[in-house]
């Protein structure tokens, strides 16, 4: 982990680059625990903050210049298949083990250009400066493992690890850009590359965007077919298919230094990647650390039980943390709140003692099972996809299970109609409900356009297609590495791999869910290698107890407040009435309830939403009325 500053005066060379991204690079001094570089050259500079994790960077000074072509590169990211990588190089320039992954980069990107992007795996963005043709490019992976945000005029450039990073410029102020954060509070999907800022961009995942003086080339570089299908003999071959992948992205995600962790509960994501993170480091003759909750109070969130049959039969180190005290907006003088989002996460406390503790033991890498659960959503299309494939037996097991289970009527509104019928024959039958909590004001800025990727519509399953790929996602992703890098911790997800992914995307849905059975693949190829107790679980564990307890009890007071004071920006974008008619924590009404307070969270206690309250304005609030 690690991040980057760039301004480019595309015109002249006038004003201050150095002096603007030192700014930068201070307003994402997190990124960077291990130190800063800076490199100016005419109307350029670029800025990279240090977190070293992996053994080959320990040494590295980044930004990197190429020995021998006039190429500046800034990386933030890991590699993952660094052996392919060098053994495409024509001319490597040193032994594999005395190259960092930003060296890998620049001298592929020196022989074959943005040719060799498609190759690279894991999560990554980069900014590469041609200084002899006075270009600029930007890319990122197509997994969205790194936030890549920029502002782009005719004379300037100003890219960043995160919208705070651009907004720090002197050129720039916060401006409220209405769409994206009326698509959060309308719990919709994001459909373009708009940011909360006006002006301020995000790069989509895949894209890489080239910059000059005159002109500009923006393209994708990821050709991956929605449509794509695997087909193996078995069962038992997907299974086996599964676990090698799974292994795979394991096993590259532990490289690092000092002890590794497994953020771990007892479920079906973090679960198998503890089990195989624990063979793989007694193989290599150390042991694995597993991080996880526990609760004497709150025992609807305790996960014991599972835990500790998987500790009985791995050979992990527990690190266990009491999780009681870390109810919604526990300790809020100290509450974090991300500054470069209005979306905050009610459970951020249970997430910052774990960090504590980890830090305290030494860990630098955590695993986790975060996004798991994107990989196997879409079922509902089952029937569908087994009368596709010719799977006429499951088919009928699968159409008896379901009627025995769940009756006729959902059957047919379910298995039938939502199975069977194009998503917008489907819509017209069963129109998606309008978001009818928000103020006139805020249903101007709704999209009806269709949501990112849009060819997520030709994909087997195309909800999962675009849960496992959307910006939503992407983002969850990079707001998250701030927090851990708080405590100098980097976050890796497994089931982030882009191999892994594909492979997911690509395979029948039997195997995602079969006659009741959820992730019978998961199950089958873990079978020898989890617990019963963690194997046969078919729920899972939420931490609703924490919110109710924490807006309805402790927080209480200060929510109230919120929700009342004549100055709160949130009436602006939701309807006050409807918000009158109950404050639960549960379903939709709970889900907007919470967005509100983060809402005013962030607007009340961050520079950045203190400065975009201030400039919504009188306008909006004359459209909305008092709260």
């Amino acid at each position: 982990m690690s991040g980057f500053a760039l301004c480019f005066h595309r015109t002249d060379s006038a004003g201050e680059p150095a002096h603007a991204v030192e700014r930068m690079l201070t307003a994402m001094a997190h990124l960077g625990p291990d130190g800063q570089d800076l490199w100016v050259r005419g109307p350029v500079a670029l800025g990279h903050l240090h977190f070293r994790t992996t053994p080959e960077e320990q040494t590295e000074r980044q930004p990197l210049a190429h020995p021998h072509m006039p190429l500046v590169l800034a990386w933030d990211g890991r590699l993952d298949n660094r052996e392919e990588v060098y053994r495409s190089l024509a001319e490597p320039p040193g032994p594999l083990t005395d190259l960092s992954d930003a060296a890998l980069v620049l001298h592929a990107y020196g022989e074959r250009g943005r040719r060799c992007l498609g190759q690279l795996l894991g999560p990554f963005a980069l900014v590469l400066y041609n200084h002899h043709s006075s270009e600029v490019l930007l890319a990122r992976d197509p997994m969205g493992g790194r936030g890549l945000n920029y502002y782009l005029s005719a004379r300037l450039l100003i890219a960043a690890s995160e919208p705070g990073g651009v907004l720090a410029h002197p050129a720039l102020r916060v401006l409220p850009d209405h769409r994206p954060v009326v698509t959060f509070l309308a719990i919709r999907e994001l459909v373009d590359d708009a940011t909360p800022f006006t002006g301020v961009k995000e790069l989509m995942p895949a894209d890489v965007l080239q910059i000059g003086v005159k002109r500009d080339h923006h393209e994708s570089f990821w050709p991956f077919d929605p449509a794509a299908r695997c087909h193996y003999r078995s069962n038992d071959e997907y299974a086996e298919r599964f676990l090698e992948l799974l292994r795979q992205s394991v096993h590259c995600r532990l490289r690092g230094r000092g002890p590794r962790a497994v953020a771990v509960s007892g479920g079906l994501d973090s679960a198998p990647i503890a089990a195989l993170a624990a063979r793989y480091e007694s193989s290599q003759g150390r042991r694995c650390k597993a991080a996880s909750w526990v609760f004497d109070r709150f025992t609807s969130c305790d996960e014991r039980r599972y835990l500790d049959a998987l500790y009985r039969d791995h050979a992990l180190d527990p690190v266990q943390v009491n999780g009681d005290a870390a109810w919604a907006l526990s300790d809020f003088a100290n509450w974090p709140i991300h500054p470069s989002t209005p979306l905050q996460n009610p459970y951020r406390r249970l997430h910052e003692i774990l960090y504590q503790r980890l830090q305290k033991e030494g860990v630098q890498v955590v695993l986790t099972g975060m996004m798991g659960d994107h990989l196997y959503l879409g079922t509902e299309r089952w029937l569908k996809d087994l009368l596709r494939d010719g799977r006429l037996g499951a088919l009928w097991r699968a159409c008896v299970w379901d009627v025995i289970h769940n009756g006729w009527r959902a059957f047919i509104r379910q298995g039938l109609a939502r199975g069977m019928l194009p998503d917008r024959w489907y819509r017209r039958w069963r129109p998606r409900p309008e978001p009818d909590w928000l103020t006139p004001f805020a249903r101007r800025y709704v999209s009806t356009e269709a949501a990112w990727p849009a060819e997520a519509r030709r994909a087997r399953r195309p909800w999962q297609y675009m849960r496992a790929l959307e910006l939503r996602t992407a983002r969850a992703a990079w707001i998250e590495r701030y927090f851990a890098g708080r405590f100098q911790l980097e976050l890796r997800q497994p089931f982030r791999d882009r191999r892994l992914v594909e492979f997911m995307l690509q395979l029948p849905t039997e195997q995602l869910q079969f006659a009741g059975v959820s992730r019978p693949i998961v199950r089958r190829a873990l079978r020898e290698r989890l617990p019963p107790e963690i194997l046969g679980r078919s729920d899972k564990t939420a931490f609703q107890e924490l919110l109710r307890y924490g807006l309805c009890e402790q927080s209480s007071t200060r929510v109230r407040y919120w929700m009342r004071a004549e100055d709160g920006l949130w009436p602006v974008y939701i309807d006050p009435q409807w918000i009158g008619r109950g404050q639960g924590v549960d379903g939709v009404r709970g889900h907007v309830h919470w967005l509100c307070i983060s809402l005013e969270m962030w607007s009340r206690y961050t520079s950045i939403g203190f400065d975009f309250r201030r400039a919504v304005g009188e306008h909006a609030q004359r459209h909305t009325g008092p709260a």
